[in-house]
């Protein structure tokens, strides 16, 4: 091909070229040394292919999350020939391997020789100079691998290959996909592309992580010739974020006829770069209606609804279920995934849950009675998005970037959310003739305070309120910790209390102009800037906070301006206020600065979406849910996939059969066909779990009854000394599954129905 200058190019990709084609754009590649990547789609059957030469470093492995961030290290110990002995602070898991390197704060590179314990190893100095007296920073880097690849001539002639699926595939059914005219189905399509995609990024990109597809081609069949939908095919789509956009495509475009999209979410400017629904135009809009808008126009011969509101306990009948046939998650929370599976199981509705966590993607699909749930082995999510650091580390002893970030993030909350919150209360209280004396009874704690707002309000300084701000959040505690704390301090045993995590704090030499003026600007979003009424001569300060109350609301009138402000990741004022109040307490600290982006990212608990895990998430779901939808579907024809785009790593399987319980009766019991006990919202709670005893366990006595998101409100009425009715438990449910436990026995759960009296 002497038209193309090969050479000039980082990497070429070939999209459904024929296999001479493809071969003979390998061969040049080659020759020219550039990455070469292909990939065809033949209906809902796909392989990729890439060549990136020989001679490529490639990392041998993909890291998890903290091991990417640099590890805090005690002085290291010197064990002679320049080998080290290197322990974590505060025993910090290193994810280190042999042959692992360990690039340090101050330029030196250690190559790891032995791991003796999860957070100690021992290390050799290859490069630079370190020293033994002083703690350090790592950043692990694992070691590397020199990939041996042949072009794709060479490729194909191999007697077999891998496929996604984990089984070997013969020349034949490779030769079946290559050479197919069947046209590729979009959603097949769209995975093969992701796929495809990420190799050239890691061509383009030098860093190469994990390496390309193994053995060089991967290989995607469906367990089973993909069915025709029908016409009347009816699928509920719930987030229309990065994924929901794209399964929105995919869906109209594998010709559902109808589809309906649940999102209470607004587009925000941060969306805008991985959801490819959206324009800018669109910022402030639901994502639910224009989402809907814009599917429309790629398959105006699909219905799209827009549902802009949360769907949960609260909006479930907003949804008109006898309508929807197929039910896909595309929720970035565990919450809210597993409150759809169980609601697919009470409705007995097919279910798909897909998501990606950066270049991982992962598809879980659910068959009534045939496969298990999603929530039937989901890890609880316990809403605790700090990995469990104990409060005392963010409050005391940062050393991470994020323990500072979340730190930032609770003081914001606490000055523009939670005093404006207070302030707005005591002001609506002190307007009515004794309700701030009222409201100061019953709030001792917070009175003082909410005078000293109110009083705020009217002096409409926000400068010197800034300035104050600036005092308390980094000069004051400072020096209560030194103070509780000093520099020279030891325990019992004569350790020293700042040696390891703990760094002794710094406080700013000076004011931060720019931190100023951001609390300013928040100051008068959330407080008002004082009005007229600052102009006014201050009135005599009264001792009693009520009193001062009752004088501040008599100057400022019935319009004080108080705003609360919740933190929103993508405001910008909200994020600069965060990255600088971060930086400002890291810098006490000797923490790393984060830019306004990675501050926003931590706190909102986000990982970036990738749009190549995107596509290849919701092209496979696409799939799983055209099986469903299109009859016959059996657990076997049913692919759940896992997959990691930067290790590579591949795994598809049929989902897990669903648990199932023989009853004392003879019945079988499974998640979706429970024992079902009809209560009265009078039976005592005791009594509803002598029944659950009768019908599950009769010799045994039941210990606890637990509600499914683990509100053990049911075992504390169970064994309260008055046991409660159920109505007043339940709080107006009519239906509740409920775990029941006794002893080691493993018991399905209850489904308890709620009639009236």
């Amino acid at each position: 091909m002497p038209f193309l200058a090969f050479g000039a190019y980082d990497c070429v990709a070939a999209c459904g070229s024929g296999r001479e084609a493809a071969c003979a754009l390998s061969d040049a590649c080659r020759a020219a040394g550039v990455p070469f990547v292909w990939c065809r789609c033949a209906g809902a059957a796909f392989c990729v292919f890439d060549d990136f030469g020989d001679g490529a470093a490639v990392a041998s492995r993909e890291l998890a999350g903290a091991a990417r961030e640099s590890v805090p290290l005690e002085p290291l110990r010197a064990l002679g020939d320049n080998l080290y002995r290197a322990e974590a602070a505060g025993r910090q898991r290193h994810e280190a391997c042999e042959g692992d390197f360990l690039d340090l704060d101050g330029g030196a590179v250690l190559e790891v020789r032995a791991v003796a314990t999860p957070w100690a190893l021992e290390a050799a100095l290859i490069e630079g100079a370190v020293d033994t007296k002083k703690r350090c920073g790592a950043r692990l880097r694992p070691a590397t691998r020199i990939l041996k690849q042949v072009s794709l001539r060479d490729a194909l002639a191999a007697a077999s290959f891998g496929s996604c699926d984990g089984a070997r595939l013969d020349r034949r059914a490779l030769d079946a996909i290559i050479g197919s005219d069947d046209a590729p189905d979009a959603a097949a399509a769209a995975a093969a592309a992701g796929v495809a995609a990420h190799d050239v990024l890691k061509a383009v990109s030098g860093g190469l992580l994990g390496g390309p597809a193994p053995g060089q081609i991967l290989a995607h069949r469906p367990a089973a010739p993909v069915p025709d939908i029908p016409e009347a095919a009816r699928v509920l789509v719930v987030g229309a974020g990065a994924t929901g956009c794209e399964l929105l495509k995919n869906l109209g475009l594998l010709g559902v006829a109808r589809v309906t999209v649940c999102d209470d979410d607004a587009v925000a400017p941060s969306n805008l770069s991985r959801q490819f629904l959206f324009r800018p135009n669109d910022v402030g809009a639901s994502k639910a209606e224009r989402a809907a808008r814009a599917a429309a126009r790629l398959a105006p011969d699909t219905e799209y609804v827009a549902i802009p509101r949360r769907l949960d306990a609260a909006s479930v009948d907003a949804v008109a279920w006898d309508q929807v046939d197929v039910v896909v998650s595309a929720v970035d929370s565990l919450a809210a995934r597993a409150f759809l599976s169980r609601v697919c199981v009470e409705r007995g509705l097919p279910f798909v849950d897909c998501g990606t966590l950066g270049a991982a993607a992962s598809v879980q699909p659910a068959l009534p009675h045939a496969t298990e749930s999603w929530h039937a082995t989901a890890v609880a999510d316990d809403g605790d998005d700090r990995g469990g650091v104990p409060v005392c580390t963010i409050k005391d002893h940062p050393y991470k970037a994020e323990h500072c970030v979340w730190w930032a993030r609770d003081a914001f909350a606490g000055r523009f959310e939670a005093r404006p919150e207070r302030l707005a209360a005591a002001l609506r209280a002190a307007r009515a003739p004794g309700g701030a004396r009222r409201w100061c009874r019953k709030n001792p704690d917070a009175a003082a305070a909410a005078a000293d707002d109110a009083e705020g309000l009217l002096a409409g300084d926000a400068d010197a309120w800034a300035r104050a701000a600036f005092r308390e959040l980094f000069v004051e505690p400072v020096a209560r910790l030194l103070a509780a704390h000093p520099l020279d301090e030891v325990d019992e045993d004569g350790a020293a209390y700042w040696t390891g995590t703990r760094v002794p704090p710094a406080a700013p030499a000076r004011e931060d102009a720019a931190f100023l003026a951001a609390t300013a600007a928040l100051r008068r979003r959330a407080l008002g800037g004082g009005g007229a009424a600052a102009a006014a001569a201050p009135a005599p300060r009264a001792r009693d906070a009520a009193a001062r109350l009752e004088a501040a609301v008599a100057r400022l009138g019935p319009d004080a301006a108080v705003a609360p402000l919740a933190f929103d990741k993508d405001d910008a004022e909200h994020a600069t206020w965060l990255a600088l109040a971060a930086n400002l307490r890291g810098a006490a600290f000797g923490v790393p600065p984060v830019d306004r982006l990675r501050a926003a990212q931590i706190a909102g608990a986000v990982v970036p979406a990738v749009a190549t895990a995107t596509a290849v998430a919701s092209g496979l779901c696409a799939l799983e849910a055209a099986k469903l939808l299109g009859g016959g579907a059996t657990r076997a024809r049913l692919r759940s996939t896992f997959c990691g785009l930067a290790a590579p790593l591949w795994g598809q399987a049929p989902p897990a059969r669903p648990a199932r319980w023989r009853l004392p009766g003879g019945a079988v019991a499974s998640e979706w066909a429970p024992p079902t006990i009809r209560c009265a919202p009078a039976d005592s709670v005791r009594a509803v779990a002598g029944r659950v005893a009768a019908l599950l366990c009769p010799d045994e006595e039941i210990e606890t009854l637990v509600a499914p998101n683990g509100d053990l409100v049911f075992a504390r009425a169970l064994h309260a000394r008055h046991a409660p009715a159920l109505g007043d438990v339940l709080e107006g449910a009519s239906v509740v599954e409920v775990q029941a436990t006794s002893g080691d026995l493993e018991l399905p759960a209850v489904r308890l129905v709620v009639a009236g009296d």
